[in-house]
């Protein structure tokens, strides 16, 4: 049986959620809750067969100036995932779940999908998606907090928290009420790396991220003197956290203040009984990316981020194409950005 659930059904979405071998705070209808805050209708698509099931979160959204909507994955990651086990019955099921969430994209209007899959659950959302053409965009880094110590961090990770003690650098926990701070650093950030209009977010975003229930929030900062130069947003659940949003000056870089930032954020989770904490990866998939190199330093574990990009109905993405290729003054025919008529938002 073929089913969407809305986040008005919190409880059933959340149940699906509970019987993953792994739940994840991006299967969450509360995590899902937060993404509505920046429009779009959060949906879970969920095909069940006897006692296993094939669930898969989108934030469903308009197409401007039509009658027609599109689907992505939850900010940060998404994809079908399973309660099975067994390869050959996600398969199957994978099968049958895709042949049903085809038929509902083309009965409501679905133009076209855009999924990146977790990368901590790649290898069964592989075996879900059997015969898809997967494109991977990363690597991702992760700390086993169950496992590491100072030592284990590269010698220029260890020498810049030794740089960041002798310069003071101070790091707090601190929770909702930085957020106004964290919303301001933030925005320094996307402001000084020119970051495409998307990744721009209101403070009542970053709010919105302490109202989840079972879910840890934090922002920790970084300050020299009393005043904050780094701000890291972290979400956790379960026993998995995620390095979710940064906040930056970009002042004092060469002090070590981002090496003790992650650091001191690493050791809070792992005492509060955290077993793995997801840095993410570059600015790129170049693997000389700096920022993946700098996360690197903490640890030599990885994952892989693929994706993938539908078009359920091909005659009328062609037609927004065009449209936008007119209006935009062809901007759309040079990009590789997916759907096309988004092109705007890169």
């Amino acid at each position: 049986m073929f089913s969407i659930v809305t986040t008005k059904e919190e409880k059933l979405w959340a149940q699906f959620n509970a019987r993953l071998a792994k739940p994840d705070v991006h299967f969450t209808p509360g995590y899902a809750c937060v993404q509505e805050v920046m429009g779009g209708q959060a949906l879970l698509a969920v095909y069940t067969y006897g006692g296993n099931f094939v669930m898969q979160p989108f934030i469903q959204h308009h197409i401007p100036r039509s009658f027609q909507f599109d689907w992505a994955s939850l900010y940060g990651f998404g994809g079908p995932i399973s309660n099975a086990t067994d390869h050959q019955v996600l398969v199957s099921l994978g099968l049958e779940f895709e042949s049903a969430l085809r038929r509902h994209a083309i009965d409501n209007g679905i133009v076209a999908e855009f999924c990146a899959l977790h990368p901590l659950m790649a290898s069964q959302q592989r075996s879900i998606l059997f015969g898809h053409t997967l494109k991977r965009i990363k690597d991702v880094v992760a700390i086993d907090l169950t496992m590491f110590t100072e030592a284990d961090y590269a010698r220029r990770v260890r020498r810049g928290i030794a740089s960041a003690k002798d310069e003071g650098v101070v790091v707090t926990r601190e929770g909702r009420d930085m957020v106004p701070l964290f919303s301001a650093l933030y925005t320094i950030s996307m402001h000084r790396k020119n970051a495409p209009k998307r990744f721009h977010f209101p403070i009542e975003y970053f709010a919105a991220h302490f109202e989840l229930p079972g879910i840890d929030t934090d922002i920790f900062l970084a300050k020299i003197k009393g005043t904050a130069h780094r701000a890291l947003m972290v979400i956790g659940y379960d026993k998995t956290a995620y390095a979710h949003f940064l906040g930056s000056t970009n002042e004092h870089r060469h002090t070590g203040i981002d090496e003790m930032l992650y650091h001191e954020a690493a050791q809070s989770l792992r005492e509060r009984g955290y077993e793995l904490f997801h840095l993410g990866g570059g600015r790129t998939n170049d693997p000389n990316d700096s920022l993946l190199a700098f996360k690197s330093g903490f640890s030599s574990l990885r994952f892989p981020v693929s994706r993938y990009e539908r078009v359920y109905q091909p005659s009328e993405y062609d037609l927004l194409v065009e449209r936008w290729r007119k209006e935009g003054g062809g901007h759309v025919a040079s990009s590789t950005f997916f759907p096309a008529y988004r092109a705007e938002d890169e």
